[in-house]
């Protein structure tokens, strides 16, 4: 897909069953989803109603106040490529409570 100005836009589209994730997060606490990403997947579009750290990892992953910041009420899209057993879980970081919401893409 290309824009007015001939610029190549990426476009990706949600999966359509079993691709949405919503996470409860709690002040302080550390958590993840509970069930990894699609095989299929190249992309996570997250949502946060509160400012947040995350990483992606294992099953092992835990997210601190040190890892990548996530603001609250922006969509971001992010990119997961290459080997997924190693990016098919966000674990994520707060200081207030809230909720993370996550898109699978394709």
């Amino acid at each position: 897909t290309r824009d007015s100005g001939n610029a190549v836009l990426q476009v990706f589209t949600p999966k359509r069953t079993g691709g949405s994730h919503q996470i409860t997060l709690a002040a302080n606490t550390a958590v993840k989803n509970t069930t990894p990403f699609n095989r299929s997947t190249v992309c996570v579009m997250l949502f946060s109603t509160v400012p947040l750290k995350f990483r992606f990892g294992d099953s092992s992953i835990v997210a601190n106040n040190t890892d990548h910041y996530l603001p609250a009420n922006i969509p971001i899209p992010f990119g997961i490529t290459g080997d997924l057993s190693n990016v098919s879980y966000i674990s994520v970081y707060t200081s207030a409570s809230g909720t993370l919401y996550i898109s699978e893409m394709e």
